[in-house]
C-alpha cells in the first residue's frame, strides 16, 4: 500500500511540474537539448529554451539538440522522461521506468523534478531513437545521448554502459 501511495504522489507531482520543462503547450512534439557544467559535472537536458538560456548564465555549456518529445501523453505505448535532482550530490538523473524511479527516490535521495516529455515505448534496441545511457564512476554523472557512435566512444574512454531507455525519441520534423 505504501508503494501504491508513494508512487501515487510522484506522478501527481510529475504532472504538476510538466509546464517547467516542456516547451510550449500547443506544440505536440519539441526538441530534448543537452547542456554540460564542468564544475558541478553534471548534465541537464531540458526541452525548455528559456531553461537553456537560464543554465547556460549559471555555467552549463550547450552540448546537443537531440530529436523530439510529446509534450504530452497523445499515443498509446508512451512513457514519460522523468527528471530528477539529489541536492547532496547536485545531480540530474533521467529515467522512463517507474520503478527506477522509485527506487532513486527511496533509496537514493533524489527528488523529482517533473516530466521532460513523453518517449514513444519501443523493445527494439536498433530502432531509430534509441536513447542509451552512460554512468561515469570517476564523476558520478549519468549522460544520455541518441547516438550509438558517441556511446561507443565514450565507453572507450571510461565510460560505463548502463543499457538503453525504453522510450524512443521520436523523429526532427
Amino acid at each position: 500500500m505504501r508503494k501504491v501511495s508513494l508512487m501515487l504522489l510522484i506522478l501527481i507531482t510529475a504532472f504538476a511540474c510538466l509546464p517547467a520543462f516542456a516547451a510550449a503547450e500547443d506544440q505536440r512534439f519539441y526538441p530534448l537539448y543537452r547542456l554540460y557544467h564542468p564544475g558541478l559535472r553534471d548534465h541537464l537536458y531540458t526541452a525548455n529554451l528559456g531553461e537553456v538560456e537560464s543554465a547556460k548564465t549559471a555555467g552549463y555549456i550547450f552540448e546537443a539538440t537531440y530529436g523530439n518529445l510529446s509534450s504530452r501523453e497523445l499515443f498509446e505505448n508512451q512513457s514519460p522522461l522523468y527528471r530528477l535532482y539529489n541536492p547532496k550530490t547536485r545531480r540530474h538523473f533521467y529515467t522512463d521506468d517507474n520503478d527506477e524511479l522509485a527506487q532513486a527516490v527511496l533509496r537514493h535521495g533524489y527528488g523529482l523534478e517533473g516530466i521532460l516529455g513523453f518517449l514513444r515505448v519501443s523493445s527494439d534496441s536498433s530502432e531509430a531513437g534509441t536513447v542509451y545511457r552512460l554512468y561515469n564512476l570517476s564523476t558520478g554523472d549519468h549522460l544520455y545521448t541518441d547516438s550509438w557512435v558517441e556511446w561507443g566512444l565514450l565507453q572507450l574512454s571510461g565510460w560505463t554502459s548502463e543499457g538503453v531507455l525504453k522510450g524512443r525519441m521520436y523523429d526532427n520534423f
